[in-house]
């Protein structure tokens, strides 16, 4: 990943890209060892109709911030500790970057947050559903989200990518439902890197970095410790679609 200027231009930069090459070629400096969690949300922007991306630079974003403190500042190595936010919209924005008077529709499809890592570049996002999924979508959620002070929404699932170093799959599907399960009301926001430290270390002989992943008794271990205890079903016992005292359907010709 290309880290020279980072934090530049600043505040931002307003882009229009017009074919699918182009689209590429703006989101190239991001590129990774691990590209397609990126591509795929291009590729559901890209299904909402969008037509312009504004990058706000310089985002502190508190799950990449959490784990920079945690993890990437300690690492030997000059990583910056801003992150990049891809906004996506089916409007067109002028090229003088007046984000700071969007029109009162600008088309808002959702954002990404790109973290200074190759190895997991995608640090979250949250983006519509593709048009032809959204009736498939059971766990959708909505997020206020404020752009350069204009406050928009945008409805969907939360993601992100794990980093192959201090979060795995594991603690990054954790993050995504408790997330999930904030933007539903339900429980306090909590920052990613907590899904990792908060892990208990004595379920698996494993070392913490690089993570090896969770075991079932970590995560169920994880999720109580977060507020959202979660019920552990074994494949092949998963209980009945009856109460235990109802009677069995009557079998009909």
């Amino acid at each position: 990943m290309d880290l020279t200027n980072w934090e530049l231009p600043d505040p931002g930069v307003v882009l229009r890209p017009r074919s699918d090459a182009q689209w590429k070629d703006a989101l190239g400096k991001y590129d990774s060892n691990c590209p397609r969690p990126l591509e795929r949300c291009l590729q559901v922007a890209l299904a909402n109709g969008a037509k312009t991306l504004v990058v706000e630079t310089r985002y502190i974003d508190i799950d990449y911030r959490s784990e920079y403190v945690a993890y990437f500042a300690k690492r030997f190595d000059s990583i910056p500790n801003s992150t990049h936010r891809l906004h996506f919209f089916t409007g067109d924005i002028p090229d003088d970057l007046s984000v700071w008077s969007l029109p009162d529709d600008p088309g808002y499809v959702g954002y990404v947050v790109i973290r200074p890592s190759s190895n997991g570049p995608v640090s979250r996002a949250m983006l519509q559903p593709p048009p032809d999924l959204r009736d498939a979508i059971r766990t959708s959620v909505t997020e206020r989200v404020s752009v350069f002070g204009r406050a928009l929404t945008v409805t969907g699932v939360p993601f992100a990518q794990q980093d192959t170093q201090f979060g795995a799959c594991a603690h990054v599907a954790a993050w995504m439902c408790h997330q999930t399960a904030h933007l539903r009301g339900d429980v306090e926001r909590r920052p990613r890197a907590d899904f990792s430290l908060l892990a208990n270390t004595s379920m698996q002989p494993h070392r913490t970095t690089p993570t090896q992943g969770l075991s079932i008794t970590q995560l169920s271990d994880l999720f109580r410790t977060l507020r959202l205890p979660a019920i552990f079903y074994r494949l092949g016992q998963l209980p009945q679609d009856r109460l235990p005292w109802q009677p069995a359907p009557l079998l009909t010709a």
